[in-house]
C-alpha cells in the first residue's frame, strides 16, 4: 500500500476539526465525535481517491493521443534527421577536419619556395584521415544498443496529480484492492481482518447504547478475510449474517467497523470488471445492509444508505477509470514499441547509408591525395610544373570531397555521366592509366550507382595495382545497364572483401541489381554489375 502523504494527513486533520466543531456546538459525546470524524475522513479521502483515479485516466488517455498521433513514418524521418545530425558532427570533428587541413597545406605548398615539407605533411594527414575513416566505419558498422522502453508511460504533469510520485492505489482504495496477485490469503489479509474484528468487538462492548450482538458483529467482520480471493462468497456470507442476526434478534452492531466491512466488500465486488454475479451480490449486500439498519436503527438508516451508495458509486467510477488508464497505457506502450522499431530501423539504415557515403567519398579522396602528394614531392624540383599540377589536382580532389560530404544522399539530381568522367580524369592525373568506354548512356536514376561503382573500383586499382591499366566499359541494352571495370594487374591474393566492395554490394542490391567481383579473364581483377533500368524506387545511394 502506498504510504500516506502530507495531503492525506491535512485532509484527516481538517475532517476531525470539523467533527470537533460540530460536537462542541451540538454537545455530542466522545463516541459520536470519533464516529463523525472517521466518517468525514473516509468520505474526504474517498473523494480524493476518485478524483485522482479520474485524473490519472485522463492523463493516460491524453498521453495515448499524443503517442498515437506520431506516425511511424514521421518517427523514422525524425530519427534519420537526428542520426544524420549526430553523424555529421562526428564527421566534422574528424574526417572533414583532415580534408580541410589538406586544403590548407595545398595553399601553404603553393606559396612556399620548397613545397616538400607541406607535401610530406599532406601524406601524413592522409594516413591519419584513412585511420580515422576506418574507425568511423567500425563505429557505424557496430550494432546499436537496444532501445530501452519505459516500463510504463508517464505524463510530464503526473506530479500535479500524485505528489508522492507513486502510481499505486490511494489509501482508501488500497484497503480493498489486492496488493499482489495470487490465489492464497496473505499476511496482510489476516492482519487487516484481525484489526476489523478487534474494532467490532470494542465498539459493540464499550459503546454506550450499543444494541448489537458481539457474536454476529465479529462473524460479520470475519467476512473480509477472503474478500480478495472470493469476493462473491464473502459478500453473500456477510449478507446472510446481517439477515440472520435480524431474524434471531441478535443484530450486527453499528459503528465504524460496520461501514468498513460493507464498504470493503462492495468495493471488491464493483471495482474490478463487474460480472453478473458480482453485481447481484453487491445488490444483495447493499439491500441487506441498509434494510437491517432500518429495522434496528431507523435514525441511522439514511446515513447508511448514502454512505454505502457513495462507496458503491466510487468503486464503479474508480474501476472504470483504472481500466481506461490501463487500456490507454497498453496502447501507448504498443505504439511506442512500434515507433521505437521504426526509429531503430531508420537509424540503422541511415548509418549504413552514411557509412557507404563516407567510405566512397573519403576513401577515394584520401587515396588520391596520398598518391598525388607523393608524386608531386618526387617531381620537385626537377619538374616544377608536374608538382604544381599535382597540387591543383589535390585541391580539386579535396574540394570535391568536401562538397560531396555536405550534400545529403537522395537530394538533388545526383551524379551524372560527367561526374564519372571527372572521377576518371582525377585518377588519370594521379597516374593511373584508365580506358573509358560508353556504349549507350545509362538512365539518370541508375547513374549515381554507376558513378560509385566506377569510383570505388578505380580507387582500388590505384591502391592495389597502381602500375596497371584499368578499363571501364558501360553499356545499356534498353532494359539493363552493365558496368565492367577490369585491370591487367597481378590480381588479388587472399580473400576479396572490404568495406568498399561490401558497400557496393549493398548499394547495387538496393536497386535490384547484381554485383560480382573476382579474377578477370586473362589475369587482373574485375568488378561487374548489372543494374535494372526501370527502378520502381531508388533508395539513397
Amino acid at each position: 500500500m502506498r504510504s500516506w502523504g502530507a495531503s492525506h494527513v491535512v485532509l484527516v486533520v481538517v475532517a476531525f476539526g470539523l467533527a470537533t466543531a460540530a460536537a462542541w456546538r451540538e454537545g455530542w459525546p466522545l463516541t459520536d465525535l470519533v464516529f463523525v470524524g472517521v466518517l468525514l475522513s473516509f468520505l474526504v479521502l474517498l473523494f480524493q481517491g476518485v478524483w485522482r483515479s479520474a485524473q490519472r485516466a485522463r492523463l493516460a488517455r491524453r498521453r495515448q493521443r499524443e503517442v498515437v498521433a506520431v506516425a511511424p513514418d514521421d518517427a523514422a524521418r525524425r530519427a534519420v534527421e537526428d542520426e544524420r545530425a549526430r553523424l555529421s558532427a562526428e564527421i566534422d570533428r574528424s574526417v572533414r577536419r583532415s580534408l580541410i587541413a589538406v586544403r590548407g597545406l595545398v595553399a601553404e605548398a603553393t606559396a612556399a619556395a620548397d613545397p616538400r615539407v607541406a607535401l610530406t605533411e599532406m601524406q601524413r594527414e592522409s594516413r591519419q584521415a584513412m585511420a580515422e575513416l576506418r574507425r568511423q566505419l567500425g563505429l557505424l558498422g557496430a550494432e546499436s544498443p537496444p532501445t530501452r522502453l519505459p516500463e510504463s508511460p508517464s505524463h510530464p504533469d503526473a506530479g500535479a496529480v500524485d505528489s508522492a510520485g507513486s502510481r499505486g492505489h490511494t489509501p482508501i482504495t488500497a484497503l480493498s484492492t489486492p496488493h499482489a496477485s495470487g490465489d492464497a490469503l496473505s499476511r496482510g489479509d489476516a492482519v487487516l481482518t484481525a484489526a476489523v474484528v478487534a474494532l467490532a468487538a470494542v465498539e459493540v462492548l464499550f459503546t454506550p447504547g450499543q444494541s448489537g450482538s458481539v457474536l454476529t458483529s465479529v462473524a460479520m467482520a470475519l467476512t473480509v478475510l477472503a474478500r480478495r480471493i472470493a469476493p462473491v462468497p464473502s459478500a453473500l456470507a456477510c449478507a446472510t449474517i446481517l439477515l440472520l442476526g435480524a431474524v434471531v434478534d441478535a443484530p450486527v452492531g453499528d459503528g465504524v467497523f460496520y461501514a468498513i466491512v460493507v464498504g470493503m466488500l462492495l468495493w471488491r465486488l464493483l471495482e474490478p470488471v463487474p460480472t453478473a454475479a458480482s453485481l447481484a451480490s453487491a445488490g444483495v449486500l447493499y439491500v441487506s445492509a441498509v434494510g437491517t439498519r432500518y429495522l434496528h436503527e431507523p435514525d441511522n438508516a439514511p446515513i447508511n444508505i448514502v454512505l454505502l451508495g457513495v462507496v458503491a458509486t466510487a468503486a464503479l467510477i474508480v474501476g472504470r477509470a483504472r481500466r481506461s488508464r490501463a487500456t490507454a497505457e497498453e496502447r501507448s506502450l504498443a505504439h511506442e514499441a512500434e515507433l521505437a522499431e521504426a526509429r531503430g530501423a531508420a537509424a540503422a539504415t541511415t548509418r549504413r547509408e552514411v557509412a557507404r557515403e563516407l567510405h566512397d567519398v573519403v576513401s577515394h579522396a584520401v587515396s588520391l591525395v596520398a598518391v598525388q602528394a607523393g608524386a608531386a614531392e618526387l617531381a620537385w624540383p626537377h619538374d616544377g610544373k608536374a608538382t604544381r599540377d599535382g597540387l591543383r589536382a589535390i585541391a580539386d580532389t579535396v574540394s570535391t570531397a568536401l562538397a560531396e560530404l555536405d550534400a545529403r544522399p537522395g537530394e538533388g539530381t545526383g551524379p551524372g555521366w560527367q561526374d564519372v568522367v571527372r572521377t576518371v580524369d582525377r585518377l588519370r592525373a594521379a597516374g593511373l592509366r584508365v580506358e573509358l568506354h560508353l556504349a549507350v548512356s545509362p538512365p539518370d536514376q541508375v547513374m549515381p550507382t554507376v558513378h560509385r561503382i566506377v569510383q570505388e573500383s578505380l580507387t582500388n586499382v590505384l591502391k592495389h595495382a597502381p602500375a596497371a591499366t584499368a578499363r571501364v566499359v558501360v553499356s545499356n541494352d534498353g532494359q539493363r545497364t552493365r558496368v565492367e571495370v577490369t585491370d591487367d594487374g597481378p590480381g588479388r591474393t587472399g580473400a576479396v572483401g572490404g568495406y568498399g566492395l561490401a558497400g557496393l554490394q549493398d548499394r547495387v542490391g538496393l536497386i535490384g541489381g547484381t554485383l560480382s567481383v573476382g579474377e578477370a579473364d586473362g589475369g587482373g581483377f574485375a568488378v561487374r554489375a548489372v543494374l535494372p533500368n526501370l527502378v520502381a524506387e531508388v533508395r539513397a545511394p
